[in-house]
């Protein structure tokens, strides 16, 4: 029997790792399609001098323009660097990014590195889940503003649920894991206001758990991350330009709803307390920065001068990253419903396919 499960448990993989290099074969040609357009050919221009990108010192000297327009300084600093690269690098770049913030929300969900499966899944609800992923994944200008500070993020919230998980005694590089969690909390906090919300209210929230849960002082690092969050934050707001009208950060550029993701987490968290299932402090932390992301997604619409592109982007990657480790907990524990958790994979998988398909033939 036990020979019999391995070898399914490979088939089932090896079927994983096939959707995953069949979906990256049509992002990247869909990416390779999808040209530089809209707010990408304003930032394509030196804003000292009104022509095109020549050379790097031309995109320094853009800097000021730059912070007139509003928006995160870091992001569209990055965004032109790209688009002086050029499409055919902005394609490799993109793709690459994409990549990364797939294995990451890997990571956070508690997989293995070696199960393909919880890389496939995360892959797959990125498109599926978000009905505007044209605009978020293949649009320069909006993997970068709202796709890339995905990247810091979910690394902060990786050492963030490491150190959770590991508990009392703290267990390999604690120096390294607190100079990457603090760089990376400043970072995203940078490179997206709605982001840097995020990473303060994880760093209070992951502190209250460390003390009222599990009982112990929380990790001295967290508390420098707020701060750095809060400086972050600072250097966001510090553009001039968010204050004007028509800035990038009170224009609304992704019209998706975060809706499906969230309840696809509420429905397995309901599933997984349902059949006798329990949480940990970990799915407990998670739970807390979903529905944060969620009330901040609805808050924020209300304030004027404020839209919510990146704080959609959030809270979708987010619920994926809850889905997924709820999931992996309750395959754990009921071997059964490992068949269920690649079904869910695979309607997911042939969605997004039939989708990108009907785009390249021209069905909307």
């Amino acid at each position: 029997m036990a020979q019999k499960n391995s070898k399914l448990n490979l088939i089932l993989q090896a079927v994983s790792l096939v959707g995953i290099l069949v979906l990256v074969g049509f992002v990247f040609y869909m990416q390779s399609q999808y040209k530089f357009v809209l707010e990408d050919m304003d930032y394509m221009k030196n804003f000292a001098t009104g022509e095109k990108l020549q050379s790097l010192s031309d995109v320094f000297k853009s800097i000021p323009g730059i912070m007139r327009k509003g928006g995160s300084s870091l992001s569209l600093f990055v965004l032109q660097l790209i688009l002086l690269a050029g499409e055919k690098a902005a394609d490799f770049i993109n793709m690459a990014a994409i990549l990364i913030v797939v294995f990451l929300l890997s990571r956070c969900s508690g997989a293995k590195r070696t199960n393909v499966f919880f890389i496939a899944l995360p892959f797959f609800f990125m498109f599926s889940l978000n009905a505007d992923w044209k605009y978020s994944y293949l649009w320069e200008f909006g993997i970068v503003n709202y796709v890339f500070p995905a990247i810091p993020f979910l690394i902060f919230l990786y050492m963030v649920i490491y150190e959770i998980a590991i508990g009392e005694k703290p267990e390999g590089n604690l120096g390294l894991r607190a100079l990457l969690g603090c760089c990376c909390a400043f970072a995203a906090s940078w490179a997206n206001g709605s982001y840097g919300l995020v990473v303060l209210f994880t760093c209070i929230f992951s502190i209250i758990l460390f003390e009222a849960v599990l009982g112990i002082r929380a990790r001295g690092w967290i508390f420098v991350a707020a701060g750095f969050s809060v400086a972050g934050l600072f250097l966001y707001l510090l553009n001039s330009g968010n204050f004007g009208k028509n800035s990038v950060m009170s224009s609304s550029y992704l019209d998706f709803s975060i809706f499906p993701a969230v309840v696809l987490a509420l429905l397995m968290l309901a599933v997984l307390l349902r059949s006798g299932g329990w949480l940990n402090a970990v799915h407990l932390l998670i739970i807390g920065v979903m529905c944060f992301c969620v009330a901040a997604r609805f808050i924020l619409q209300f304030i004027p001068g404020v839209a919510t592109n990146g704080i959609q982007v959030l809270a979708m990657l987010v619920s994926i990253v809850l889905f997924s480790n709820l999931l992996r907990s309750f395959m754990g524990e009921h071997k059964k419903a490992v068949i269920w958790g690649y079904l869910i994979s695979l309607c997911a998988f042939l969605f997004i396919i039939l989708t990108m398909l009907g785009e390249i033939g021209g069905i909307s």
